[in-house]
């Protein structure tokens, strides 16, 4: 778990080179030499805790959905939606404007679980995105918020 976490809060990967294998499925010498972008190791840590959870986890996931990398934050977004972390609600509301769709779907899934009342304006806005399968989550993510909160649409 320690592991997970330092590496989305930004740490050296070569710090944990015994762990990247399981993580990533790469050889950790060859991974060593290898020049992926600098987000990858914290995708890999928030990855990581889809599988390997504690609550204590929470914060840093949460801290995830505000990271610059687009990748780090659709992760995140993941983990807060599998998990149900009320504490994602308001990024995941931001997070449901972003240029890239797969960034929106995935929030849209998130506010879905762990949004509010004042959440329910930005997923019905999200029923009209350009994009179809934004419209198709954000009417799940409609009528999961409808279930959760006990709405008469």
């Amino acid at each position: 778990m320690d592991v997970l976490l330092d590496l989305l809060g930004g740490a050296d990967p070569h710090d944990h080179l015994e762990a990247l294998p399981a993580l990533t499925g790469l050889h950790a010498s060859a991974l060593a030499l290898d020049r992926r972008g600098e987000e990858w190791p914290r995708v890999w840590g928030a990855r990581g805790l889809r599988y390997l959870w504690d609550d204590s986890a929470g914060p840093a996931v949460v801290d995830g959905l505000h990271d610059p990398a687009w990748r780090v934050a659709e992760m995140c977004l993941k983990v807060a939606w599998q998990r149900e972390l009320g504490a994602a609600a308001h990024p995941a509301a931001s997070l449901a404007g972003h240029t890239l769709r797969r960034v929106r779907v995935a929030a849209l899934r998130t506010l879905g679980v762990t949004g509010e009342h004042e959440d329910l304006a930005v997923v019905r806005g999200a029923m009209s995105d350009p994009d179809p399968q934004v419209r198709r989550s954000a009417a799940l993510a409609l009528s999961e918020l409808t279930r959760r909160l006990d709405l008469v649409r």
